[in-house]
């Protein structure tokens, strides 16, 4: 499993935005506004999810991306701790461009004299995006490109800071340049 947004329809978020405390009969109607029978029916659904995931429990090993999946797995899914790995996710050479840095920087406008920090991922809290133009009004002698899409766009369309790129959402074969392009990954 990826993550656990197979059990969120709003992918862990209130419909303020901000992170939810977990799956629960109140929080659906908190974080999607559903009331009565469409709350009903969507609490059954989530407890079908987690009926069709406990079955991974009867697996010899699973893998986690995260550590704070594998703690979602213990206490979701009552997984034996020591039946799960963590394997952090890789970036493959198939999403990297073949560019050296210099041409990488050349092709995309990119300065040559700065430090290039790269965000790639969705534009949420939990994914920390909104701490990228705090830490870039920190580090102004960095340049701070941001990829994705999501809920916090807005903050980032209307962000004024001169060290700041937004581009929106990107296809991979555009993303692999800016890869090759920048010194820092940025995962808040």
């Amino acid at each position: 499993l990826r993550d656990f947004g197979l059990f969120c329809y709003n992918r862990g978020l209130d419909n303020n935005g901000n992170l939810c405390c977990g799956c629960s009969e109140h929080s659906l109607k908190s974080c999607m506004d559903a009331k009565g029978l469409v709350n009903k029916l969507l609490l059954m659904e989530m407890k079908e999810r987690v009926n069709q995931l406990s079955k991974l429990s009867s697996f010899d090993l699973l893998i986690a991306i995260s550590k704070f999946v594998k703690q979602q797995y213990v206490n979701i899914l009552g997984t034996d701790e020591s039946n799960i790995e963590v394997l952090y996710n890789p970036i493959s050479n198939g999403v990297i461009s073949n560019l050296s840095k210099e041409e990488a920087r050349k092709l995309l406008n990119l300065p040559k004299d700065k430090k290039i920090v790269l965000f790639v991922g969705s534009l949420t809290e939990k994914k920390g995006a909104h701490l990228i133009p705090k830490i870039a009004e920190k580090l102004k002698d960095h340049l701070f490109v941001t990829i994705g899409d999501g809920v916090l766009k807005k903050l980032f369309l209307k962000n004024k800071q001169n060290n700041v790129i937004y581009l929106g959402y990107l296809p991979i074969s555009k993303v692999k340049d800016y890869y090759r392009a920048s010194d820092i990954l940025l995962v808040p």
